[in-house]
């Protein structure tokens, strides 16, 4: 818009300068015929006695006016301030270069006969336009360096409720969207934010939906294979053959599996549902000592080295609940994917304005596109040959989000490093 308005401008302003210009040469004309008008009316006589046709009545730099009497043995009609006129010229204008100088020149006649030449440089006239056409360039030019930032200013503060839509939509969480605000923004905005409204609302309704299948399912499952666990366990105590009972077992495996992995639909949905919010204090030391002794069975099972290399005694206004789930699922997915004979470390400390939680294993790590998508549901890493679900990372970011802590992942060829920050105030 900026362009557009100086190139229109400066067009106008080239225009405007050759119209001014012009026009103020047709003024000086105009002017030349009113001075020729009371030069043919004046008796000459009286012209003589004020001195109109004198050898010093004008100044040559403005206008002159000069007899045209009979013809000279040079063939000239008149001479005054040393211009010579010739006798040839008809009544009118004319534009002659006499004596080294470019004239304007009108010729009248009187009723009686007697011609007059009333002349003006072309300099002076050329200079008085080019004055008056360069002051109104000059304004013109003034109002378009005034204009461009004017109008910017304007389009910047009509735009800047659009702005702020856009960086409240970057800003909106991914599991709590809300409708963008429609008063203060302008009306020809306001139809396409009424629409993204009901976009917004369609798509948070199907998330609802979609939650609700995912808590609902798993919910109704959990009985189920409830019932079955407990049936397995009666089961196992009976007197079985060996290789009934070595059935049993591969199905109770399966069966712990799929516990598991409810448990963890669960745990996801809970989190999904739920915001930001500050529940009481939580002792950080106490929730990792409780995860420890939690995963030890597991951990000693796999012959992993799970201990603590650094702990922050520190009190943090989180929920507990939430804060558990998040460590107890980067401890799990940190014993599950490091081999026997591996080591898993917890780190606590203080860095302010956060405490920083490390849980570093010494497996085989993650690839670069592995760790993009890590915290997607149901997402695992090729060749790990573990058994796992894939919703542990994607638990642990959602915990993350729902105590206002930032989870980050890193990874450097083998080991993986999960860091779990979390505000102290």
């Amino acid at each position: 818009m900026a362009a557009a308005i100086l190139v229109v401008g400066s067009v106008a302003g080239i225009a405007s300068f050759y119209f001014a210009f012009d026009e103020a040469h047709s003024l000086q004309d105009e002017t030349l015929q009113q001075v020729g008008r009371i030069i043919v009316r004046m008796p000459p006589e009286l012209a003589d006695r004020w001195g109109v046709l004198g050898a010093d009545a004008a100044s040559p730099e403005s206008v002159v006016v000069a007899h045209l009497g009979e013809a000279g043995p040079d063939g000239a009609c008149g001479t005054s301030q040393g211009i010579t006129l010739p006798c040839q010229l008809g009544d009118g204008f004319h534009t002659l270069d006499l004596g080294h100088k470019r004239w304007r020149v009108l010729v009248a006649s009187t009723s009686a006969g007697q011609r007059f030449a009333i002349t003006q440089p072309t300099s002076l006239r050329d200079e008085i336009a080019r004055d008056g056409a360069l002051r109104i360039v000059t304004l013109m030019l003034c109002l378009l360096a005034a204009l461009v930032p004017l109008m910017a200013l304007i389009v910047r503060r009509m735009l800047s409720p659009v702005a702020q839509l856009a960086d409240r939509l970057d800003r909106a969480d991914d599991h709590a969207i809300d409708a963008l605000p429609e008063i203060n923004i302008p009306s020809e905005v306001a139809p396409f934010v009424r629409s993204i409204n009901r976009l917004l609302a369609r798509l948070r309704e199907s998330m609802a939906q979609q939650r609700r299948f995912v808590a609902d399912a798993a919910h109704e499952l959990r009985s189920p294979l409830a019932a079955l666990n407990l049936q397995m366990q009666n089961l196992g105590k009976a007197d079985l053959p060996a290789d009934t009972l070595a059935r049993l077992e591969s199905v109770r495996a399966g069966l712990s599996r799929s516990t598991h992995l409810i448990g963890q639909l669960l745990s996801l949905a809970r989190l999904q549902h739920e915001t930001s919010s500050l529940r009481g204090v939580t002792p950080v030391h106490d929730v990792i000592r409780q995860v420890v002794v939690e995963a030890d069975t597991y951990a000693t099972s796999k012959q992993i080295d799970l201990g603590v290399e650094r702990l922050v005694a520190i009190d943090l206004p989180v929920e507990r609940q939430a804060l558990h789930s998040a460590l107890r699922n980067l401890v799990d997915n940190a014993i599950r994917y490091t081999p026997p004979g591996g080591r898993v470390d917890i780190r606590v400390q203080r860095e302010d304005p956060w405490v920083r939680i490390d849980v570093e294993d010494s497996g085989p790590g993650m690839s670069p596109d592995e760790l993009a998508r890590a915290c997607e549901p149901f997402f695992r890493g090729q060749g790990s040959g573990e058994a796992g679900s894939g919703l542990g990372l994607a638990i642990v970011c959602d915990a993350a989000r729902t105590i206002n802590g930032k989870f980050t992942l890193t990874s450097k060829g083998t080991g993986l490093l999960a860091t779990l920050r979390l505000p102290i105030t």
